[in-house]
């Protein structure tokens, strides 16, 4: 996950977040001034040591509210995230 939010600007002031149990499973993506920057992990990715998805979902997050985050992923060594129906976000 550190290395995901690492491939991102972090001048964009949202990151659109798709997860899906079909192709292309789990994307990051921003957009802004700068330009635009997507990362794809396709589920067996080395990345993921567990990769769960019933249904496909297209989520925003501001990218104030993920900022936290990165200090923590800084001395993590495992990442969890879940993402529930309604799109509250757990890492």
């Amino acid at each position: 996950m550190k290395d995901a939010f690492g491939e991102l600007d972090w001048n964009n002031t949202s990151v659109n977040w798709s997860i899906s149990p079909n192709p292309p499973y789990f994307r990051l993506t921003t957009d802004g001034v700068g330009g635009s920057c997507q990362v794809d992990y396709p589920k067996d990715s080395e990345v993921f040591e567990v990769y769960e998805c019933q249904q496909a979902q297209e989520l925003v997050y501001k990218m104030k509210i993920l900022q936290p985050c990165i200090k923590a992923l800084a001395n993590a060594k495992k990442t969890l995230v879940r993402i529930n129906q309604v799109g509250i976000i757990q890492i």
